[in-house]
């Protein structure tokens, strides 16, 4: 804006410049003018916490001056050029199977040092879902969105709304192979009869911190190539009550640690096979609790274990 207040001997005139950003919200100073300005001066005030409605007051305070003269007020962006912000996401996996966790991912531009994130499941925020990456377990067409916040100094398309990733899911899968798979976070395998881990050259690895449960209907083979590093967790059952990923998550009592991997099931008798690893030529003991099944004996029908070579 334009100014002028100059002074009449030793009086001076006072001008203050308020603002706020509601209705009902509360006057703040932004500018205090208490010399003498002789002459049409253009003054420029940064206006902070900008919003959709925003009130501007100048306030006089008569001092026996010349008097208070301001013209040509002007509301204006003070960015010279802009950057566009903007967001996309994708699904680690689609389609999935049921009861499948998936992890989207956001990739941004222009968001600044400290991007806001909201992930939204059919336009609904999902409570406490504010990072760039958002996990969860489907549900067939599901769509699945990320609106960003930027904090980009002079940023356009702000805030911005991602593609739309509509899911897709199938029905439990009859039988799964498992292979050349790091696990770092947490994850869940299913299949209606077998579920297979590794073999045949690949490989299958829980990472420090990594969790990984398995549920099948009647067997789990975990071949070479399977690996719990120390610090990480693997659980895998026969489920009996027809219960998958997704509707239960079971606990896992264990960790891995320099010296032995165990999966063991809270509450419940568990297997220990020993020697392990061991060399060719060499019978393994069978330890069920505190009582050490006879060597030779193959299968164990309480228990459903069975032993091949």
């Amino acid at each position: 804006f334009w100014h002028t207040q100059p002074q009449w001997s030793t009086d001076q005139d006072i001008l203050s410049v308020y603002y706020k950003n509601a209705a009902g919200g509360v006057w703040a100073l932004l500018a205090t003018y208490t010399a003498t300005v002789p002459s049409w001066t253009q003054e420029t005030i940064a206006l902070p916490n900008a919003s959709a409605t925003y009130y501007i007051a100048f306030e006089g305070n008569a001092k026996f001056g010349y008097g208070i003269c301001f013209d040509d007020v002007q509301v204006a962006n003070g960015c010279e050029n802009f950057v566009t912000a903007g967001i996309s996401i994708a699904a680690s996996m689609n389609p999935v199977y049921q009861g499948t966790m998936v992890t989207n991912t956001a990739t941004i531009t222009n968001g600044g040092p400290a991007p806001s994130y909201q992930w939204k499941v059919d336009a609904a925020n999902v409570p406490g879902a504010t990072n760039s990456v958002f996990s969860n377990v489907p549900s067939s067409n599901d769509g699945i969105t990320c609106v960003l916040i930027s904090n980009e100094a002079c940023v356009a398309n702000n805030p911005c709304t991602s593609n739309t990733v509509v899911m897709s899911v199938t029905g439990l899968p009859l039988n799964s192979s498992i292979q050349d798979m790091n696990i770092t976070g947490s994850g869940c395998f299913n299949a209606f009869e077998t579920i297979t881990v590794a073999g045949s050259g690949s490989s299958f690895t829980v990472e420090t911190g990594g969790s990984a449960t398995m549920i099948a209907g009647q067997k789990i083979s975990y071949l070479p190539g399977t690996l719990v590093q120390p610090g990480g967790y693997l659980h895998g059952y026969i489920t009996t009550d027809g219960i998958y990923c997704g509707n239960l998550m079971p606990s896992i009592a264990s960790v891995a640690d320099s010296a032995e991997s165990r999966v063991q099931d809270v509450g419940q008798p568990f297997f220990k096979i020993y020697p392990n690893p061991t060399h060719g030529g060499k019978k393994h003991r069978i330890r069920h609790g505190n009582q050490e099944i006879a060597p030779g004996m193959q299968k164990i029908a309480a228990s459903g274990l069975e032993m091949c070579e």
